[in-house]
């Protein structure tokens, strides 16, 4: 694989092991960071109303909290853009 990436822009399939898979394959090619979308902490979260949150917001959110658990030295810091669907991890 390449490893000549900056960024990473996710917004693919939503479901918990595709966005693990994902985060994977982009945290091994990525020099810079990874950029996801659609994920909104949960339907309280600001721009967590009825139109923008579901149940792939809480899947995108869990995957992302697993990965980073499961590999804490991969990206140093995490962002989510309080009111935006966007979660920047940081290498």
């Amino acid at each position: 694989l390449a490893k000549n990436i900056d960024v990473c822009y996710l917004d693919g399939c939503h479901e918990y092991d595709y966005v693990i898979s994902d985060l994977t394959n982009c945290s091994e090619i990525c020099q810079k960071a990874v950029i996801l979308d659609d994920y909104i902490p949960s339907p309280l979260s600001s721009r967590g109303d009825v139109i923008s949150w579901g149940w792939w917001n809480a899947d995108v959110v869990r995957a992302v909290g697993d990965f980073l658990e499961a590999n804490p030295k991969s990206f140093r810091e995490v962002y989510w853009l309080e009111a935006t669907p966007i979660c920047v991890l940081v290498k």
